[in-house]
């Protein structure tokens, strides 16, 4: 599938720009995850690294899936940030020997984020779109 790597870089985007968006109006939804924020500069915190910093990420993911030159950095960038929150996730389950639904949901989510990325830079290679 030769636009794999294009779709990947859209639909990442969207979603990094999804939760950006939704945790820089709303900082309160973090509270679903069981973090509690106990006072305004925690709401802050929250729509700066939260939302601000997955917007921007968002923007990069969009900026690269219309610019063929940048689908290697960005699939990477898919890849390992997926990877990283599921790695991440997996090892607080197995220190601290819990989980709910939604951590199950997220990493779920966040490993077929790792895998499509995966997949598209292959076939990133597979098409030239860049010469490495």
């Amino acid at each position: 599938m030769k636009h794999l790597p294009f779709v990947s870089l859209i639909l990442t985007a969207i979603i990094y720009a999804a939760f950006g968006i939704a945790f820089l109006i709303s900082p309160q939804i973090i509270e679903l995850s069981g973090i509690t924020i106990s006072d305004s500069i925690g709401a802050i915190e929250i729509r700066g690294f939260y939302g601000g910093l997955e917007v921007g990420i968002a923007l990069f993911f969009g900026l690269s899936a219309f610019n063929n030159h940048w689908h290697i950095p960005a699939l990477l960038l898919q890849s390992l940030s997926f990877g990283g929150m599921a790695a991440g996730r997996l090892i607080g389950i197995i220190l601290c020997g819990c989980w709910s639904p939604l951590i199950i949901v997220l990493m779920a989510a966040e490993t077929t984020g790792m895998l499509v990325g995966i997949i598209a830079f292959r076939q990133t290679k597979k098409y030239n779109y860049v010469n490495l």
